[in-house]
């Protein structure tokens, strides 16, 4: 394939685009960006140079425990689509950008602990429920790491910006049509 990369640095991580050939002066519109993050493997533990979110480091090139191995071995199936319907909604409603995709993940992930029928029959169950969970977290203030209990991913959200999340997941969740028209628009 013939075709131009621009690199661009992002702290440790490197992004890469990939552009086609599409003449001497312009690049062609970006065929697809791939995020290069240095990682180093002992026994069944990765490590990544990432910092923490929420943490403040002074070095930029802090390594710390990565669970993207396991993450990705429990994301399977009807979890999956349902990790997809809930970043469309994430994306098609303002209110809730502060949601990032590990808090849903999480969330999914606690869901997915609770209940074991993820068939497609029941996929509007679980996605409801993992919306419940969200509602419960952002109203208590506290969703917990998956695999590190002891950090709590919201903490270093605004109580006004946990209760505005709150407010329009529980009107998701609760009142008909809604939801529907998020998907129409």
């Amino acid at each position: 394939m013939k075709g131009k990369v621009k690199l661009r640095k992002h702290g440790p991580a490197v992004q890469m685009d990939v552009h086609p050939d599409s003449g001497v002066f312009f690049w062609g519109s970006r065929l697809y960006s791939v995020d290069i993050v240095p990682a180093y493997l002992v026994g069944r533990e990765m490590y990544v140079a990432k910092p923490i979110k929420g943490e403040e480091v002074k070095d930029d090139m802090t390594w710390r425990l990565s669970y993207s191995v396991q993450e990705k071995e429990k994301l399977t199936g009807g979890a999956k689509n349902v990790l997809r319907v809930l970043k469309v909604i994430r994306n098609r409603e303002p209110g809730l950008a502060p949601l990032t995709s590990y808090h849903l993940k999480t969330a999914l992930f606690y869901e997915m602990d609770a209940e074991f029928d993820w068939s497609s029959r029941s996929l509007v169950l679980r996605l409801l429920g993992v919306l419940g969970r969200l509602e419960m977290g952002l109203s208590s203030g506290v969703l917990p790491h998956y695999f590190i209990k002891d950090v709590n991913l919201l903490s270093s959200m605004s109580s006004w910006s946990r209760s505005n999340m709150h407010d329009r997941i529980r009107r998701l969740r609760t009142k008909n049509g809604v939801l529907l028209k998020i998907f129409n628009s």
